[in-house]
């Protein structure tokens, strides 16, 4: 069931998921009343989190104004704070000028993390496919990032899983066809 998700989401494209979710997600994708950024991440914002010569770098553009990806953010916060010298981590508000522009050098158009450059991912038949574009489940990104991670750290150590709660359940996944 999984895997299938991901292979349909990943044959909608990013804009195609968006639109099936709409509403799923804490009303991502909605402007929020006020321009300010989500006081959860806007401290983080614009700027790197771990060495600048960690081997796994992520880039996290998100929809700051509204808060509908704030645990995922603040997930990979967590992660460059856990092992800063493998894990390096930028978050850019996805509507401002950088953001806009980085997506649009990244062929993106939507909320997006990438995890060495790239959004997708086959973990595997155990781990099927999985796209890091539109409404993200931060147990994907974390599935990611441990795969990436695993080799570099110590034997029996493994970076901590996400808060519950910071996607849709698999219910509203079913409801929208995922």
């Amino acid at each position: 069931m999984i895997a299938m998700r991901h292979r349909s989401m990943w044959r909608l494209g990013c804009c195609g998921a968006a639109l099936l979710m709409a509403g799923l997600v804490f009303g991502c994708g909605r402007q929020a009343a006020a321009p300010a950024a989500s006081p959860a991440l806007a401290p983080y914002v614009g700027t790197s989190l771990g060495a600048a010569t960690a081997p796994v770098a992520v880039e996290a553009f998100l929809p700051i104004r509204n808060g509908c990806q704030d645990v995922l953010g603040l997930y990979l916060v967590q992660a460059a704070r856990e092992f800063p010298d493998l894990v390096r981590v930028q978050i850019l508000d996805m509507h401002s000028v950088e953001g806009r522009g980085r997506l649009e050098a990244h062929g993106l158009r939507c909320a997006a993390v990438l995890v060495q450059g790239s959004t997708r991912f086959d973990l595997g038949d155990d781990g099927g496919k999985v796209l890091l574009e539109g409404p993200m489940d931060p147990l994907d990104v974390h599935r990611v990032l441990q795969r990436e991670l695993q080799p570099l750290m110590p034997a029996g150590v493994a970076l901590t899983a996400p808060p519950a709660g910071g996607a849709p359940t698999a219910e509203q996944r079913r409801q929208a066809g995922f």
